[in-house]
């Protein structure tokens, strides 16, 4: 343990930025450097190999591309039911519309599966 002269304990007598990058959550090279360029935290000598788990860890996916096969064919739908309880209402099924173009969702509740082809007309 090592005492510096503003009374300040330090437990760790090596500081280096692997110990700050732990204590400050995982943060980037560029967080660190804006923190010493304030004088928050002491200058530190960083490797060029900045925690390459780190920087893995914190990669985002691409967006989900549409596909030549979905833009084509742009609704699709499904029937679901009977459900074991019945609604408020009285229904037992319900039916989607999905446009894959836009992702747009409609859902309607029907009493019976025969109620489709009146929902689908409208």
């Amino acid at each position: 343990m090592v005492i510096n002269p503003e009374g300040v304990v330090n437990v760790a007598e090596k500081i280096d930025s692997n110990l700050w990058h732990g204590r400050l959550s995982h943060m980037s090279q560029a967080g660190l450097d804006r923190l010493m360029a304030v004088a928050y935290i002491p200058k530190l000598q960083t490797k060029t190999d900045f925690w390459e788990h780190c920087r893995y860890g914190k990669q985002t996916r691409s967006p989900h591309s549409l596909h030549y096969e979905t833009i084509h064919k742009p609704l699709h739908t499904d029937i679901c039911g009977p459900m074991p309880e019945k609604s408020l209402g009285g229904s037992q099924y319900f039916i989607t519309f999905v446009d894959d173009c836009t992702r747009k969702v409609w859902a309607y509740s029907l009493r019976s599966k025969d109620e489709a082809l009146i929902v689908f007309s409208w």
